[in-house]
């Protein structure tokens, strides 16, 4: 390694079956008599904040569903929909693998839990961040990147199955201010440290005790640590506790040049050796080692898959129906963002547009659980508006329900946790 010296409306109708096959997401698609109503199959959540001052609204609570009929436990005052849709499996499938979710969506500035209660229900918690991006999880605390910091949240010890049912709570511990470097993807080194990429200075760095951040990494092809997003790297793969590949959408020199070669201009890189491990792509996004595969997002082509390093090509496995960014695994199955974002040129002129029209597709927001065995898309999270996108998706394993305090909620006694004396 070379060191630096300086998802809108709900699915057509919500399907009872288990998979959805792959490239047949179809706008006028027919559904035989074993299909449920949007009504009696999809789970609306809905979410609660007291009104308060300015950046003082309070802890979201859980919610649950009861019935047809949405139940909301705990205190509130005013109730705001949130125009979020799940099948009608997702709950028993996040029990099944014992996990629950996260995502960002920086827009709309939310960091989401998606969990399941006592009851089997699914359940919601939401904390408010400043355009949150990158999000990782060691484990013990998620590391959550925002517009000019990188915060450290931490599991409070001694509030685990509380009287609001969840089982895991995370609150602000420490936040270092970097600035505006557009942080995308973070990750957690086997060291335990916080790596991530600057996709505005076209590196891979960490924190600094001294200054905003420190580069750890550039593509040889930037030839000089400067803020102009030239290559727009974005996505970093530890293999064997080590930062190993990255994606970047080009490999341009020059200010903001990645944006002529979103096409096919995007590559993968082996840090270790400088080496181009694939090109040809299309805003890859989101490189990830499991299962000693290479798996990726060729985003701009609407594909979920892995590198083939014998012959150092791309190999599709699933189509994403919507622009597709934040990457997870747990057992056989792949956690998948989708955006659609309205009046943004990064997303014009892309080929996914074609993919999707070819195939009659409508674009999707949200998350997608995608089964590595078939390619098939087993469960789903639409979000409609405002949620235009999701940046990242973690899963929380052996967590069922966490609840998350956000940086521009007010922490009222019930939600700070002094250390036991």
């Amino acid at each position: 390694m070379r060191q630096l010296d300086d998802v809108h409306a709900i699915f057509g109708r919500c399907m009872s079956g288990g998979t959805i096959p792959n490239e047949k997401l179809l706008k006028n698609s027919s559904m035989d008599s074993g299909t449920k109503s949007s009504n009696d199959a999809c789970l609306r959540f809905r979410s609660i904040a007291k009104r308060r001052p300015a950046f003082k609204s309070a802890l979201t609570p859980r919610i649950t569903r009861s019935g047809s009929t949405p139940m909301i436990t705990g205190q509130s005052i005013e109730v705001d929909v949130l125009p979020i849709d799940a099948s009608p499996g997702l709950a028993n499938w996040l029990s099944e693998q014992d996990v629950s979710l996260a995502f960002s969506t920086y827009k709309l500035g939310k960091l989401m839990m998606v969990g399941v209660d006592r009851a089997g229900e699914l359940s919601l918690s939401e904390g408010p961040f400043d355009r949150v991006t990158g999000v990782a999880f060691d484990g013990q605390s998620l590391y959550v990147a925002t517009q000019n910091q990188l915060w450290r949240l931490i599991e409070v010890a001694g509030a685990n199955r509380s009287a609001d049912d969840f089982d895991r709570r995370y609150v602000p511990n420490t936040g270092q201010f970097t600035g505006d470097l557009g942080i995308r993807d973070v990750a957690v080194d086997g060291d335990g440290h916080p790596v991530f990429i600057s996709s505005r200075f076209n590196c891979l760095s960490t924190l600094s005790e001294s200054h905003n951040f420190r580069p750890l990494w550039r593509p040889r092809f930037i030839n000089r640590l400067v803020g102009e997003d030239r290559c727009h790297l974005n996505g970093v793969a530890i293999v064997d506790g080590k930062p190993r590949f990255v994606t970047a959408c080009s490999q341009t020199n020059y200010f903001h040049g990645w944006r002529k070669c979103r096409g096919d201009g995007g590559v993968v890189i082996n840090m270790e050796t400088d080496e181009i491990v694939v090109h040809s792509l299309s805003m890859p996004h989101s490189p990830r080692w499991y299962r000693q595969k290479l798996w990726l997002l060729n985003a701009g082509l609407g594909s979920f898959g892995f590198v083939d390093e014998r012959t150092q090509l791309f190999e599709h496995v699933a189509f994403c129906p919507g622009f597709a960014r934040g990457l997870a695994f747990t057992g056989d199955f792949a956690v998948i963002g989708l955006s659609q974002s309205r009046n943004d040129p990064t997303f014009e002129g892309l080929p996914l547009k074609d993919r999707l029209a070819d195939a009659n597709a409508i674009v999707r927001r949200g998350l997608i659980i995608v089964d590595l065995r078939t390619g098939k898309i087993v469960e789903w999270l639409w979000t409609n508006d405002p949620i235009e996108e999701i940046f990242e998706v973690v899963v929380l394993p052996g967590i069922k329900q966490a609840s998350i305090t956000g940086l521009l909620q007010g922490l009222d006694a019930g939600s700070i946790f002094p250390e036991p004396s």
